[in-house]
């Protein structure tokens, strides 16, 4: 009957078939027409530029006759962005100022723009005070005031004080200031930022704020003292650091603003026994930072006492490159000290190698050698072996092997580390052989994928068709006709599921879409003026795990170190790589080795040594004991020094402004971001010189070329969609920003040297589920978004054994983190996730491979032997092939909504190849996962290898 029914009702099917169709029509038209409408849009840019240098130069104005006014009026947006790009690149004169503003207002544009300011949407307001910043009209300055005083918006009040900051709008300071009141941290840290617009300004007005002692006042006054610690503060900060009624971490910030930047205000060594850590620890920094005989005294008492030695100890160090305290300190050596002293000077001098090593060949020099004999028998001796190996003075060398081998022979030196490190000359002499890089690849992984629960998910899955054989042969049917009344049956309810996904996919689609398109809006109404201001965006430290990357490492760091972005640093971390990564990095940007002197706050293998240049400021290489990815992120967070960490693939390059369209994107917040990752799209077919993209189009290899298309339905239909409602439960690991403070509280990327002593192959995707879980245990609402602009370009496999391993590994990931993290399925008290994004990710990414892989060779079976209802074949080839195409379609739309990604010769190709993509990769990827699922079965761990041809170091082009 159920045959006979859907025979019945092909016609509904093939009407909806037709509509499907037209829908994927149309994406497919919009996705090819992306390039005429770019070309009209650079168009009407040219024109508005033309315009606008007609006004600059003053030999146009918008009262030149009523017709050519009424054409510019309907200009002037364009005119607006034109001037707003130019005055981020050069501050036009005064009279070009108030041409154009003259201009804008004839045209109407202020009050357009302030008709904005009253919209009941947030984003239409900051998008007013955007442009209103530009006008410089005296309307659109006292509208900007007034609306200042009554926005609740942060993100909007933002954009109102740099509006007036840009114009130096000193007048409209009181408001600014009181536009504080309520604000969280972030708030004001931002506004301070943009307050050094206009400094002189401040500064006249703060004698109107001395006597406040408001949180948000203190704060304000706190923050613009460290970036900009004028005269006027000092007493301001003194009085905050006295009064006992101020908030106790006000009076620690003050204290700190005061030992750093105001030295005559107070003296910090009498603040060495204060009882508050935090103080002390203050005041020890500060005395690290005065070049003199009486600081060195009071931190190496400080030190000797045992309190805060560690810390006392590293301020001295840095102390000691000043003459004064490195004389002081050598004397104290030479005249005999403690041996506790003697132990601190160790520590002190071990960091200050090149102050006394070169003169060890003159008189006196024997006096270093206990010194250095020390200090190789403490086992610090990263500066030392750097030192030998760039040294060319024969006369220091031979002192310096014979103070070794003194060592050796009593067994006190750390033999393997100069078998690994030293140069051969300096180990012959020393009569040591060479040892190579320890690797102790850790391939076995505590992943604890639970078996049991898995096999019976498998069983569910597999185990309908023969149930409804069974039933079909209790019904007394014969096994043939049991069979095909049991195919036919199990592919209708296959096609309905995969109708139920498609339009669940579709709803997220246009959920994404829309989503996009408001983020591109906001990215636009936001100029590289204000996103560079001081405080504005976040500082972030790039991390990237690299192992077995000598092709493509030297490149992929020139291409970070150049990222655009106001406040960065990149941490490589590389992970016990037997071949030349290290000796690429160590060459390409002549790095010297020295001992690891940060907190082990997640742990980790162990560091081997890091890798620095005083001339390359914002690169650091950690090279590390192999200990997987996971355990190479927490190594990299360890090091870094900023307040968002970004995780990324050594062999990815970040596309030009992707790292500030990412991050700009967290002002659009209303709450700090947790998380947020960018589209990740395959490099193979494009030109890269030196890490940078120079060519973008889609690879020439099938294989490459179908993850191109499946990674745009992937990251653009789905993870964008995720985003808009919440519910986004993995970022890429090639590509994704997570905050520190909460990565580090959370335990960091799960390993099993970690607090929870498990690994995963799928740490991205772990990690954001548990910032999210952990979150909501608080009590919290974690915000993890997704940004589909910010690109990042990797590698993709480009045979099938290498795709085969990777989809393996992905799907072990999925399982591991979904079973780690059960409790949240299905429960109200994890949000959107647990009983949305879980749901999905259990019964389509798990289940559903598995019921292809029933559903798929018996629909080929039944249509070889022509035993599949016509209303079958059409419902399972409607909900699953032309459904899964136009998803596919419309995603190469959204992807194309800011421009054109490729040429429109390879736009046709990806579109072709996505029809592949459909009916034939898909299927097999979903094989390659039922085949991973049915490894962590049989227990397989860790990663597999994967084979790279790199981006090399010159313009070529990617396989």
């Amino acid at each position: 009957m159920g045959i006979n029914l859907l025979a019945v009702n092909i016609d509904t099917i093939n009407i909806a078939a037709m509509l499907i169709a037209a829908i994927a029509a149309w994406a497919t038209a919009a996705y090819l027409a992306q390039g005429a409408r770019a070309r009209v849009r650079r168009r009407r840019v040219r024109k508005a530029q033309g315009i606008l240098a007609n006004i600059m130069d003053g030999s146009l104005n918008a009262r030149a006759g009523r017709g050519r006014r009424r054409l510019l009026s309907r200009r002037w947006i364009g005119v607006l962005d034109a001037y707003v790009i130019l005055s981020d690149s050069l501050r036009p004169d005064d009279a070009e100022r108030s041409r154009v503003a003259r201009w804008l207002a004839d045209a109407g544009a202020d009050l357009a723009m302030i008709g904005e300011l009253s919209r009941k949407a947030p984003d239409r307001r900051a998008r007013g005070a955007h442009y209103l910043g530009y006008v410089e009209t005296e309307a659109a300055r006292r509208a900007l005031t007034f609306r200042l005083a009554s926005e609740r918006c942060e993100r909007v009040r933002l954009r109102i004080v740099h509006a007036l900051a840009r114009q130096e709008v000193a007048a409209a300071l009181p408001e600014i200031v009181d536009s504080l009141k309520g604000s969280s941290g972030e708030y004001i840290a931002r506004a301070t930022g943009l307050l050094l617009s206009f400094p002189s300004s401040f500064t006249a007005y703060f004698p109107e704020l001395e006597r406040r002692r408001e949180k948000e006042i203190v704060s304000l006054i706190l923050e613009f003292a460290r970036i900009a610690p004028y005269r006027v503060f000092a007493d301001y900060l003194a009085a905050i650091f006295g009064d006992p009624s101020v908030d106790l971490t006000a009076r620690r910030e003050s204290f700190a603003r005061l030992a750093e930047s105001y030295p005559e205000t107070l003296d910090p060594a009498d603040y060495l026994g204060d009882p508050d850590p935090s103080i002390r620890r203050s005041a020890i920094e500060a005395l690290g930072s005065r070049a003199d005989e009486r600081a060195a005294r009071a931190l190496l008492s400080h030190a000797r006492s045992g309190s805060d030695r560690e810390i006392a100890v590293r301020a001295l160090s840095r102390a000691v490159s000043s003459a004064p305290v490195f004389l002081f300190l050598d004397g104290l050596d030479r005249l005999g000290a403690d041996p506790a002293t003697r132990e601190i000077l160790s520590e002190v001098f071990e960091s200050r190698f090149e102050y006394f090593l070169p003169r060890l060949a003159e008189p006196g020099g024997a006096r270093y050698e206990t010194v250095i004999a020390r200090l190789v028998m403490s086992g610090r001796v990263g500066a030392l072996i750097a030192f030998l190996n760039a040294n060319h003075d024969r006369a220091i060398e031979n002192r310096l092997v014979s103070i070794l081998s003194r060592a050796l022979a009593d067994q006190a030196a750390p033999i393997e580390e100069f078998r690994i490190h030293l140069k051969d000359t300096v180990l012959q002499k020393l009569g040591l052989s060479r040892r190579p890089l320890p690797v102790a690849r850790v391939d076995k992984k505590r992943e604890s994928i639970p078996r049991a629960p898995l096999a019976a998910l498998a069983a569910f899955s597999l185990a309908p068709y023969p149930a409804l054989v069974l039933a079909a042969f209790a019904r007394g049917a014969a096994p043939f006709d049991a069979a095909v009344a049991a195919l036919n049956r199990y592919l209708v309810l296959f096609g309905l599921y995969s109708l139920a996904v498609n339009i669940f996919l579709g709803l997220l689609f246009f959920v994404g879409l829309r989503r996009a398109a408001i983020l591109a809006r906001a990215y636009a109404a936001k100029s590289r003026e204000f996103l560079f201001q001081k405080n504005v965006l976040p500082a972030i430290s790039i991390i990237a795990p690299a192992f077995r990357e000598e092709k493509s490492i030297v490149a992929s760091v020139e291409s970070l170190l150049t990222v655009n972005y106001p406040d960065f640093e990149v941490i490589v971390v590389n992970d016990g790589s037997d071949d030349l990564t290290l000796s690429r990095l160590v060459s390409r940007f002549s790095l010297e080795r020295r001992d690891a002197d940060y907190p082990e706050l997640l742990r980790t293998q162990p560091v081997r040594g890091v890798y620095a240049n005083p001339r390359v400021p914002a690169l650091v290489v950690v090279d590390k004991i192999n200990g997987g990815k996971a355990d190479s992120l927490n190594a990299g967070i360890n090091a870094a020094r900023k307040e968002y960490i970004l995780g990324i693939d050594s062999d990815s390059l970040i596309e030009g402004d992707s790292l500030l369209k990412l991050a700009s994107a967290f002002l659009d917040e209303d709450r700090p971001v947790s998380a947020s990752g960018g589209n990740i799209l395959p490099a193979n077919g494009c030109a890269v010189d030196r890490g940078a993209i120079l060519e973008r189009r889609v690879p020439r290899s099938p294989l490459p070329l179908l993850q191109t298309a499946e990674y745009l339905r992937s990251f653009m239909n789905g993870r964008v969609g995720w985003s808009a409602i919440g519910s986004l439960m993995i970022i890429s690991g090639a590509f994704g920003v997570f905050r520190r403070r909460e990565v580090i509280e959370a335990a960091g990327y799960l390993t099993s040297r970690g607090r929870y002593e498990k690994d995963t192959v799928g740490e991205d995707m772990e990690l954001v589920v548990r910032l999210a879980r952990q979150a909501r245990e608080r009590g919290e609402r974690p915000l993890i978004t997704y940004c589909p602009d910010a690109r990042c370009w990797t590698e993709v496999p480009s045979d099938l054994a290498s795709l085969k391993r990777q989809r393996d590994r992905w799907q072990r990931g999925l399982v591991d983190i979904l079973f780690f993290h059960r409790r949240m399925a299905f429960n109200p008290r994890y949000g959107a996730p647990g009983v949305l994004g879980f749901p999905y990710y259990l019964f389509v990414e798990t289940v559903g491979p598995w019921l292809e892989a029933v559903a798929l060779p018996l629909l080929a079976l039944g249509v070889a032997l022509r035993v599949v209802a016509p209303g079958v074949l059409s419902l399972v080839l409607v909900s699953n092939a032309l459904l899964g195409f136009t998803l596919t379609a419309g995603s190469l739309y959204m992807s194309d909504r800011s421009g054109p990604l490729f040429p429109l010769r390879d736009r046709l190709l990806l579109l072709a190849w996505s029809i592949l993509e459909t009916l034939g990769f898909r299927q097999l990827v979903s094989l390659f996962r039922v085949t991973g699922m049915v490894g962590a079965m049989r227990g397989a761990t860790g990663w597999g290898a994967q084979k790279r041809r790199g981006f090399g170091e010159s313009k070529g082009r990617i396989g």
